[in-house]
């Protein structure tokens, strides 16, 4: 977006805005005819239209913005929560497998001790 250079110490604005030698401003109403100051009205109005219609572009470009960084806030805390969900099954299905193996080996423990007990008979 560009936004273009504005002087109002031209056209309109300058029959009636003048500066000393200090760096001063007067503004010179008083010699100035009705058109002149029309002219110059229309010009202050014509810049502040060109600022106005850049302000809203600028506003519309950040709302933009900001919905996006909440939606992309959205989709890594989305994401987040399902690795999160992922891991705890996974967890799950591991303690499961560790019981089962224990449970295994002592089941084999108990077996082998009754075939001892059978044979020393």
């Amino acid at each position: 977006m560009t936004i273009p250079s504005t002087n109002l110490r031209t056209g309109a604005m300058l029959s009636l805005i003048q500066q000393d030698s200090s760096g001063n401003y007067t503004l010179g109403v008083s010699s100035a005819s009705t058109a002149d100051l029309t002219a110059a009205t229309q010009q202050v109005a014509g810049v502040q239209a060109t600022f106005g219609a850049a302000q809203v572009r600028l506003s519309l470009a950040s709302a933009t913005m900001q919905t996006q960084s909440q939606n992309n806030a959205s989709a890594i805390s989305q994401i987040n929560d399902v690795d999160v969900a992922a891991a705890s099954t996974q967890l799950a299905t591991y303690n499961v497998l560790v019981q089962v193996d224990a449970s295994m080996t002592a089941q084999a423990n108990v077996n082998s001790e009754a075939v001892l007990k059978l044979l020393k008979q």
